[in-house]
């Protein structure tokens, strides 16, 4: 067995094994450049009687440039005292090999992605062999400003003490060329880029927060957004807060109708604030000149995201930071659908085993208010089982109870007449269907169902088997 290509630099093994080996065995291994007839590297190894072994040929070197090579093995018995057997096992093979050029991987790391004017860089570099071990030979490093100019060159450094790791400093003026920066390392002609930051910038002293639904059903009477302000060591900030509430749909031609904006000034804003929209009020958002239908409306509202952005403006320094946060518009609280382990086919005559999971609309689990009644009876989930039998359909039902965690198992006895099942799932006013459940073909016309049925005394499973065959 042997690799088909190699890397500059690299060790190439290969496994060798002979059967029926009687005799000692010397095989020779070399690497040879296509077209030249000495090879750049060789290898000897002494198979003894009974065993096999692997051979590693040395490294080809560096200065090579060839990317296409010859692998040649030959083979001769010898006799304990090394002599060779005239008429024992001998052979002669040859393969061709590709080599790669990168021979290392090259790797450059600062402790940060920005820099102010005045502030030390602190970087690091290091190459790596394709097995995983360092580099431990040597690195031009390169520093360019913005503008491309160079700033600082180190030419072969190394640093055979720290596992082939070069770690290097620069410190910056206090009036550097503002962009992006980079370094530059070179290992083996094989080169890598590391791009940072130079830019005056001013760490923001306080925080601005939208507190919001994950969505809005538009059929709620309010919608309460809250408006928050602190200093990143939790005092609240005072000034003024703006803050705008606007449509988008994803319709583009109604986009393009520019929806109203409903916006808000808190001139004497400390901190937090609350913004109550009702339903009116969204209603008139929602509802332009050309519209004077509700049904239009809710038609409407099936397309519509709540944009809602924020700006707090700090009444000492007019320093002003933002937040904005998007809010979906659902005409419906919770979504029902079908799991992907619900199996696509049945067998006639067993039981068919399935699950739907019922959520809100942002995925989080169902509240426990959901899922029961005004009478304090629990819901249920309303199955609707519809089989095809020749020409004509048949129902089957059932009510199973919802998981806290919304999932619902289903089972069925499915008739050894149905030959395909269409399946409709029901929570309150949100449905899901699932067509197209195709029977179970097999040539003994047989299905067998195994099941677990519980444990016994001793840690022992208990299992319960169904087999039933089924009509032609």
């Amino acid at each position: 067995m042997y690799p088909k290509s190699m890397r500059v630099g690299q060790t190439f093994s290969l496994t060798i094994q002979v059967f029926d080996l009687v005799k000692n065995l010397a095989v020779n291994a070399s690497l040879t450049k296509t077209g030249s007839r000495a090879p750049s590297t060789t290898k000897e190894v002494l198979f003894k009687k009974g065993k096999f072994c692997s051979i590693y040929v040395p490294k080809v070197p560096e200065e090579d440039d060839a990317t296409s090579y010859k692998l040649r093995l030959t083979g001769i018995s010898q006799e304990d005292d090394g002599r060779p057997i005239q008429n024992g096992l001998r052979f002669n093979n040859e393969k061709s090999i590709t080599l790669h050029g990168k021979g290392v991987s090259v790797f450059i790391q600062t402790d940060k992605a920005l820099y102010k004017p005045s502030q030390t860089v602190h970087f690091r570099a290091m190459a790596v062999y394709p097995n995983l071990k360092p580099y431990l030979g040597k690195l031009d490093i390169e520093l360019t400003d913005a503008e491309g100019n160079r700033i600082k060159q180190y030419k072969g450094v190394t640093n055979p003490d720290h596992h082939g790791v070069i770690t290097k400093q620069l410190q910056l003026s206090d009036q550097p060329v503002l962009g992006d920066w980079k370094i530059n390392v070179n290992a083996l002609g094989i080169a890598q880029t590391k791009a940072f930051t130079v830019a005056e910038y001013v760490l923001p002293k306080f925080k601005v927060t939208i507190d919001a639904p994950s969505f809005f059903y538009f059929m709620n009477d309010v919608l309460n957004i809250n408006i928050g302000a602190k200093y990143t060591y939790g005092r609240k900030v005072k000034g003024v807060a703006e803050i705008t509430v606007q449509l988008s749909y994803s319709s583009l031609e109604l986009n393009a109708r520019k929806p109203p904006q409903h916006k808000i000034t808190v001139q004497d804003f400390n901190g937090s604030t609350r913004l109550r929209l009702t339903h009116e009020e969204l209603l008139e958002l929602l509802l332009p000149r050309d519209r004077s239908s509700i049904f239009d409306a809710i038609s409407a509202f099936k397309q519509m995201t709540i944009l809602v952005s924020a700006n707090v403006t700090e009444g000492v320094s007019d320093i002003t930071l933002s937040d904005r946060t998007d809010i979906p518009v659902k005409t419906q609280h919770h979504e029902l659908k079908f799991l992907a382990t619900t199996p696509s086919i049945f067998k006639p005559g067993l039981t068919y085993v399935g699950f739907v999971k019922l959520s809100r609309m942002d995925g989080s689990a169902p509240l426990p208010s959901d899922l029961v009644k005004i009478n304090g009876e629990m819901r249920m989930v309303e199955m609707v089982f519809t089989g095809k039998v020749g020409n004509e359909r048949q129902e089957l039902n059932g009510r199973y109870p919802i998981q806290p965690s919304g999932l619902v198992r289903f089972f069925i006895k499915v008739p050894e007449n149905f030959t395909t099942i269409d399946m409709t799932a029901t929570f309150r006013f949100v449905s899901a269907r699932k067509d197209g459940i195709k029977k179970f073909v097999s040539q003994s016309n047989v299905g067998i169902q195994v099941a677990l049925a519980g444990l016994e005394n001793g840690g022992a499973v208990k299992v319960s088997v169904v087999c039933v065959r089924n009509p032609i």
